[in-house]
């Protein structure tokens, strides 16, 4: 299995990263997401990381939520 193909699905690509945020310096990439409330790591090479499936929740997108289950066969007919 490929390691930075697996990487690159987890966690958001540097461009991808801009494209989010709107910014190209680091600083400024790390403000908007603590300013927008999104969660983040810098790892042991300075870089931000940023799950793929946190920016998707909060964007609503993924995997859509389970539809709420239909009670009505069990009310008593008259």
């Amino acid at each position: 299995m490929n390691t930075l193909t697996e990487a690159a699905r987890l966690f958001l690509t540097p461009e991808e990263l801009r494209e989010l945020t709107g910014r190209a310096w680091r600083k400024d990439q790390i403000a908007w997401l603590k300013a927008k409330g999104y969660k983040h790591e810098i790892n042991a090479l300075g870089r931000i990381v940023v799950a793929r499936a946190h920016v998707e929740g909060k964007l609503g997108a993924g995997t859509p939520p389970a539809p709420e289950p239909d009670f009505t066969v069990f009310e008593r007919r008259a």
